[in-house]
């Protein structure tokens, strides 16, 4: 697997000077190389992964692209966030956002991007959030970094039920149970 470090020239000058910024973005490659250890993500399946520092708004503190055509995945990370968090945030959020992958390249899971470009915002939400709830479960029984307490504000928000939360909750589930239950709530 080819590990690439990526940022915004621009944007990274106008956030920091170069002399502090080793520092933490050793400490997340790291955390990102042996999450993908822990995990047992198949480098074979991802020969490239690009990890990209942004300065400047991204929806959360993470995000996961992956780009099957290309067999890319890049994992973009919120320069504030890693900077200024402790390590256990960064370790969950990361954990979090490659427990995605993991699901997305195992064939079990069943992953179909198509389907996931077809939902209604709102209905993607709900699908997301079921898969969050269902990541963040199977990484805490693990004992993985994971952010699970912040799913329990998910599931009041959503209305979800506890029978859906029981039947996710530290199970491997398909894609396609993650939308009929989505479709339940």
């Amino acid at each position: 697997m080819k590990f690439i470090i990526n940022y915004s020239d621009t944007s990274f000058r106008r956030y920091m000077s170069r002399r502090s910024v080793n520092p933490f973005i050793t400490k997340t490659e790291k955390i990102v190389l042996k999450a993908m250890k822990d995990l047992r993500i198949n480098p074979k399946k991802v020969p490239i992964f690009i990890l990209t520092f942004r300065h400047g708004k991204i929806d959360g503190d993470a995000n996961l692209t992956r780009y099957p055509e290309h067999r890319i995945v890049e994992l973009t990370v919120n320069l504030h966030f890693i900077r200024y968090s402790d390590n256990k945030a960064v370790r969950n959020i990361i954990y979090h956002e490659l427990g995605h992958l993991r699901d997305m390249i195992d064939p079990r899971f069943n992953y179909r991007p198509a389907k996931v470009d077809n939902m209604s915002a709102h209905f993607f939400k709900k699908f997301v959030t079921l898969w969050n709830i269902s990541i963040d479960s199977r990484l805490n029984k693990k004992r993985l970094p994971s952010a699970i307490w912040g799913r329990k504000e998910d599931i009041v928000y959503f209305g979800i039920s506890d029978k859906i939360v029981k039947k996710i909750w530290g199970k491997r589930i398909t894609y396609n149970n993650l939308v009929k239950y989505a479709k339940t709530f």
